[in-house]
């Protein structure tokens, strides 16, 4: 009886260590991003790409090509979040973050609220679980 109350007990934390891995996905790489890129520079919008929702007609989602230049090397990156198509224009300049030690690695101030979002959602159903795995124990 000791052993399956074990199993159980075990069970049940390494599901929600997995479950939350799996609802944060590339927004934990973020989050290590968000702590490592401090260094504050300009970038400019170089291309967008766009993605046209094929289930929704009319919607969809850009994710800009973020041009910058850090220590006389010249960076061209894409942000791991597509934003809402109305948010950038090729050309613009734009707030951008990197990690001075991998200056490829770098940020949007404008991705935190998608993150945000993830990290709460990710939350409530860590709750949840908890909260049935406590009702079947």
């Amino acid at each position: 009886m000791e052993y399956m109350t074990f199993f159980l007990t075990t069970f049940r934390y390494v599901f929600l260590i997995i479950l939350l891995l799996w609802l944060l996905g590339k927004e934990a790489v973020f989050l290590f991003c968000a702590v490592r890129c401090r260094e504050k520079l300009v970038g400019r919008i170089d291309e967008l790409d766009v993605y046209v929702s094929e289930t929704h007609r009319g919607t969809g989602s850009v994710s800009p090509f973020i041009f910058y230049e850090y220590n006389g090397r010249h960076y061209r990156v894409q942000p791991m979040h597509r934003f809402s198509s109305a948010v950038f224009r090729v050309g613009e300049e734009i707030t951008i973050y990197i990690d001075p030690q991998n200056p490829k690695r770098m940020r949007l101030q404008k991705e935190w609220m998608s993150v945000l979002k993830t990290v709460f959602f990710a939350g409530i159903a860590a709750l949840s679980f908890l909260w049935l795995f406590s009702l079947l124990g």
